[in-house]
């Protein structure tokens, strides 16, 4: 069961790696990759001798799959300095939430903790200047804009290579 195994793996329990065949192989990545623990996966089994015990076609995988993982943490960390730049160029002091904000606190480093937007709380009287900024800066708002309906709306803009960087921007935490 790829579920129990990959428990296994992250809680540092005796496991036994499984048969290596291709199907197997491919079956236990889109697990990992269901539940968004490749990285996290990879530090752990690198931190012991797990790794080099795995199969060899999992091995080259998860590790070229971490190198890719540092790489867009890279620009996600560009990205957020950006952002909080642009935003407190027009006086608006936002607060990280979420994914992004325990990356760079809860792990060991932040690409462990995958994601796939940023998450900011604003003081609901900034949502006008925030959408202002972020539009000048060449962001496009996606969401609806009605403060009253779902209390946080999205902006996204095209970044390095062509990939493109989401932020969600709350005023209240909760709807």
């Amino acid at each position: 069961n790829n579920g129990t195994l990959i428990c296994s793996l992250l809680g540092g329990r005796n496991f036994k790696w499984f048969e290596e065949t291709e199907e197997k192989i491919e079956s236990f990545i889109k697990s990992v990759d269901h539940h968004g623990v490749m990285p996290l996966l990879h530090y752990h089994l690198s931190t012991t001798d797990s790794l080099q015990n795995s199969p060899k076609s999992f091995q080259d995988i998860i590790s070229n799959r971490r190198k890719h993982d540092v790489a867009i943490s890279m620009m996600s960390q560009q990205f957020v300095a950006s952002l909080f730049q642009v935003l407190s160029e027009s006086a608006i002091k936002p607060i990280l939430l979420k994914g992004e904000g325990i990356a760079h606190t809860h792990y060991a480093s932040p690409e462990l903790r995958v994601r796939c937007d940023t998450d900011i709380f604003i003081p609901v009287a900034s949502i006008t200047n925030t959408i202002i900024a972020l539009e000048s800066e060449g962001y496009l708002i996606s969401s609806p804009r009605s403060r009253y309906k779902s209390h946080q709306f999205t902006a996204s803009k095209v970044m390095i290579s062509g990939l493109s960087f989401q932020v969600d921007v709350h005023w209240r935490i909760s709807n």
